[in-house]
């Protein structure tokens, strides 16, 4: 359950029950059996097939985690139509003892900021509008079916602007200032998306710009995505395309794309995904299934059965497809 207590801030909140602030304690636990028969195909430069580099791991069964949590987050009236905001969040390893190397707490959010009328401004680690706009099909209850995906999930050292709700429009701005990175004086990357949202219609579009070090690529990444929710069923469909530095001094071409459908029966959402990545002329297909049954809001069973293809470049300018399949079957409960 979700733990909600109003926190009385010093002495001067003590005698000022007008000002306070509102704290929430959530998390989800999140773990699961796989089954994985992982393999990849590998590429050279210019996109032509290499056997040799090809890699084949031996399948086995795995009990694991991709999402389990815990956060807190809050807010507090400041008066004249204005409220402070802080929200963070870890995720950790629910099913290994401490004793493990990723058994600790990793930072997945970590912002504050204030909001009123005229919108919201935050600072710190957060979601990026990319995200938020173009990557509609992230449903998946293992994330690892949502590998064709291409843009940034969250990033730290970032300032966020998210503009009121115009009739069902909206715009949102990120900066990166990473004074680590020196790629650039200044803001070192930028994104800003324009979203629709207006009964069973959604649509996301979102650009993305990074400047990288002196004498490489600056990587870029467009983005569309659109639902329709048909009350018994959901249509999703999204679309990347431009150029990321991934090693080296030179930008690799990228596109992907996915298309995907929910159906709603009772407590139970059927599910079908499939999608594709290319980057510099070598491609790989993505494909899921899953059926997932909600005992309640707050727990769900779920197995999802799938391909999640990608292409990913090493340091040796060797470029590798996963083919590899995955079984999952989970248990989720959020408190």
């Amino acid at each position: 359950m979700k733990i909600k207590a109003t926190a009385l801030l010093g002495l001067t909140i003590l005698t000022s029950p007008l000002i306070h602030a509102e704290t929430t304690i959530y998390g989800r636990l999140d773990n699961m059996l796989n089954y994985i028969d992982a393999e990849s195909n590998a590429y050279d430069i210019s996109g032509n097939r290499d056997p040799s580099n090809d890699t084949d791991s031996d399948s086995n069964w795995d009990i694991n985690t991709r999402s389990t949590r815990i956060g807190v987050k809050g807010s507090e009236d400041l008066g004249n139509g204005h409220e402070a905001f802080f929200h963070a969040e870890w995720a950790f390893n629910s099913t290994e003892g401490g004793s493990t190397a990723d058994a600790g707490f990793r930072n997945r959010l970590a912002y504050a900021g204030i909001r009123g009328d005229w919108g919201s401004g935050a600072i710190g680690r957060q979601w990026t509008p990319f995200y938020k706009s173009v990557n509609k099909t992230d449903v998946w209850n293992n994330n690892a079916y949502n590998s064709f995906y291409l843009g940034l999930f969250r990033t730290g050292n970032a300032l966020t602007y998210q503009s009121p709700d115009f009739n069902g429009f909206s715009a949102a701005l990120l900066a990166i200032v990473d004074g680590d990175n020196k790629a650039k004086d200044g803001v070192d990357a930028w994104n800003i998306s324009g979203d629709y949202q207006n009964g069973p219609a959604s649509l996301g579009l979102s650009y993305y710009k990074r400047y990288e070090i002196s004498g490489s690529d600056d990587s870029h990444l467009a983005g569309i995505a659109g639902s329709w929710n048909f009350g018994t069923a959901k249509l999703i469909a999204q679309y990347e395309t431009g150029e990321l530095l991934q090693f080296g001094t030179q930008s690799d071409d990228v596109d992907d794309w996915a298309v995907m459908g929910e159906y709603y029966l009772g407590n139970n959402i059927l599910r079908a995904l499939y999608g594709g990545t290319e980057i510099n002329r070598v491609d790989s297909s993505s494909w899921a299934l899953g059926w997932q049954y909600n005992f309640s809001k707050r727990t769900r069973a779920y197995l999802e059965y799938g391909l999640p293809g990608g292409v990913a470049r090493d340091t040796n300018g060797t470029y590798k497809t996963g083919e590899g399949d995955l079984l999952t079957l989970g248990l989720r409960h959020y408190f």
